[in-house]
């Protein structure tokens, strides 16, 4: 009898230990699909910033004067990496300043919508608003359109990091980033 217990006690010790490293192994799985899910937004929001920016020709700017510059020692490098991040930091304020206009209650929504906006310069300013793609949530949607119309005119970049604005700014927004 004693070993009968002892046995399902060891059985039961098993299954508890195989049910803790299937856990643990779905937990692992789902942080690296979370993981790649980032990276993949990360480098979408990056291909995204450089086509909303294709109007400012980076190889033009770094043609001599003081952008012609030999960085990290590399003969005849280019500082093309920094003005990329000065974009994307002119890029970052501009959601930045819209985001926190957005009213809209997440409680209410289970997916992750996103809308994306073109903001067309018109007359020197960034005013002309057009919906490029919806988000299949119209209250999303209307809640961002309301965000970037407050928001409007946006800033300029500042002149000496992107000298000429470019025509139109590609925006992006989900609920949840």
């Amino acid at each position: 009898k004693q070993k009968k217990e002892k046995e399902r006690k060891e059985k039961l010790a098993k299954q508890k230990k195989e049910k803790e490293r299937k856990e643990r192994l779905a937990k692992q799985k789902k942080e690296k699909e979370r993981k790649e899910k980032l990276a993949k937004q990360r480098n979408d929001e990056m291909e995204r910033l450089k086509n909303s920016m294709s109007s400012l020709n980076i190889t033009d700017i770094n043609q001599g004067g003081n952008n012609d510059k030999t960085l990290a020692g590399v003969s005849n490098g280019s500082d093309d990496g920094q003005r990329i991040g000065e974009v994307a930091n002119y890029s970052e304020q501009i959601r930045s300043k819209i985001r926190r206009k957005i009213v809209f209650d997440l409680t209410k929504i289970i997916e992750n919508p996103r809308v994306v906006f073109k903001v067309i310069r018109k007359n020197g300013q960034y005013r002309q608003l057009e919906i490029v793609q919806r988000s299949g949530n119209p209250k999303w949607d209307f809640a961002v359109q309301d965000a970037i119309k407050q928001s409007i005119p946006l800033p300029d970049p500042p002149k000496e990091e992107i000298p000429i604005p470019p025509g139109e700014l590609i925006l992006t927004f989900t609920p949840r980033e």
